[in-house]
């Protein structure tokens, strides 16, 4: 309870610190007409706002403290200081959660990383159609929808199959991805989904995953099919730049 007490008296102190301070740079900036070039005015507003805050906190610790029995000032200062670091803890671990949860791209060191995808079809199923005729693909996010750029011209014949590489950048940092490969084939359009075991910052050194089929298929319409998949999936990763 003394810590809450110390930490109101805290704050108190900091928003009256700063409200008297920063009217009082304001004022001080429109009598000596200081200059706004670069904002220059608005900078000094604000920095004397701040210093406000500041002496204000610490004159508000040292109000509180003054209300303790004789003898016990120090106990009292310390344990509204514990409040505030106690507060300042808390709110740099939220503000560091949420750098971390939010969606951005990944980096490494200072540089941002593609995704790079392959997709094989046995040669007896793929269309006869040209490549970017039959197959979309795009990489969801739970706030993002990024298109995959499709490489024909690196797509390669193995073992009766056709290898059909795509890239996709910047990856963008999420709990869960969904890869959507849009096929529109002769026996009708379909959706088939791919939801790859992909970390938040996937590791640029753990070369190609293995092989998988989609988790769920449907048809222009959401509804589910039964029929078997015509792709299979792998991804990595690659910084910008590197193979």
């Amino acid at each position: 309870m003394k810590l809450l007490m110390g930490l109101i008296w805290a704050l108190g102190g900091a928003a009256a610190g700063t409200v008297v301070l920063g009217l009082a740079g304001a004022a001080y900036a429109n009598l000596t007409n200081m200059t706004s070039r670069e904002g220059a005015a608005g900078f000094f507003i604000v920095g004397m706002a701040l210093l406000g805050g500041l002496l204000g906190l610490g004159v508000g610790l040292v109000l509180y403290a003054r209300g303790a029995e004789p003898g016990a000032w120090a106990m009292r200062l310390g344990q509204g200081t514990l409040g505030v670091v106690l507060l300042v803890a808390l709110l740099a671990a939220a503000v560091w959660g949420w750098m971390q949860l939010r969606e951005s791209p990944v980096m490494i060191g200072n540089a941002q990383v593609q995704l790079m995808l392959e997709f094989r079809v046995a040669q007896a199923h793929a269309p006869a159609k040209g490549l970017r005729d039959w197959l979309d693909v795009e990489v969801n996010t739970s706030s993002t929808r990024i298109p995959a750029l499709l490489q024909p011209d690196d797509a390669r014949q193995e073992a009766g199959q056709w290898v059909i590489p795509a890239l996709q950048g910047p990856l963008i940092r999420a709990g869960n991805r969904l890869v959507v490969a849009r096929i529109r084939g002769p026996e009708g359009s379909r959706d088939e989904l791919f939801s790859p075991g992909m970390p938040r910052t996937p590791d640029p050194k753990a070369g190609w995953s293995p092989w998988a089929a989609p988790g769920q298929i449907f048809d222009t319409q959401g509804q589910p099919l039964r029929s078997p998949p015509l792709l299979e999936m792998r991804w990595r990763v690659r910084v910008y730049g590197q193979e």
